[in-house]
């Protein structure tokens, strides 16, 4: 059942096997054995496979054979728990930096921070992506990095393009930082590194009501596996409504 829902969802956008594959990040051998039955993705593959293929969470999960509690915590035992990384690496390159305006816009609300966006994707505006003001911290600048991999060169030539006066400034990484940058970045006094890790953890410290929305505006359909909630039916909620 599962095999034939991927190959019904993979041909709908038109990928062979091959291009599947380099999308999904796994060998066309692995996708061949899937779409046959042979094998299955592991349930905290899910989430990223039904962003991918846009399709809805529940119905891999249940054609996968998961029940829907179980699968973002990898299908054990005891309570569930909602800590899967943000499927950041599957937005597309302008659709990341979006997010992370987003994204920074609720998490310095607090502070009264006001971001603003240096032009568009590959704009080289004093080499940063968004700036944030605010009256308590000054000016924190940020390069979005939609890569699959950044190691250490990258961040000093990232590093190096940067001309713009901030208190702090940020590498903002759609994927998951390399050893060799994490050692890099702590070279370069007044540099932060958030990966796809450190955002997906201040992600969670948002409110629930900001996270709602960050997830069915970028991630629609996995609210259950990022948030554990239901999605969102034809009617809105009292609360929703005022």
């Amino acid at each position: 059942m599962f095999g034939a829902l991927l190959v019904s969802l993979r041909k709908g956008l038109g990928w062979t096997q091959h291009e599947f594959a380099a999308r999904s990040g796994v060998t066309q051998q692995t996708i061949s054995r899937w779409e046959q039955g042979f094998s299955r993705p592991r349930s905290k593959e899910l989430p990223n496979l039904a962003l991918l293929l846009h399709a809805e969470l529940e119905q891999m999960e249940a054609a996968a054979g998961y029940s829907s509690q179980g699968s973002a915590q990898g299908g054990g035992p005891g309570a569930p728990t909602y800590d899967v990384p943000l499927p950041l690496h599957f937005l597309r390159p302008d659709t990341f930096e979006n997010f992370c305006a987003d994204f920074l816009t609720r998490y310095y609300r607090d502070r009264v921070g006001v971001v603003n966006r240096f032009g568009g994707t590959g704009s080289k505006q004093h080499g940063i992506d968004i700036e944030v003001r605010g009256p308590s911290f000054g000016v924190h600048s940020f390069q979005c990095k939609r890569v699959d991999e950044f190691g250490e060169q990258k961040v000093h030539v990232a590093v190096a393009k940067q001309t713009y006066a901030a208190e702090l400034k940020g590498l903002l990484l759609s994927n998951i930082a390399s050893p060799g940058a994490r050692v890099a970045i702590t070279r370069h006094e007044g540099w932060q590194l958030w990966d796809r890790v450190d955002i997906s953890a201040k992600f969670r410290e948002l409110p629930m009501v900001d996270r709602r929305d960050l997830v069915d505006t970028y991630f629609r359909g996995q609210r259950r596996a990022l948030l554990g909630e239901p999605e969102a039916g034809p009617f809105q909620t009292p609360e929703e409504f005022f």
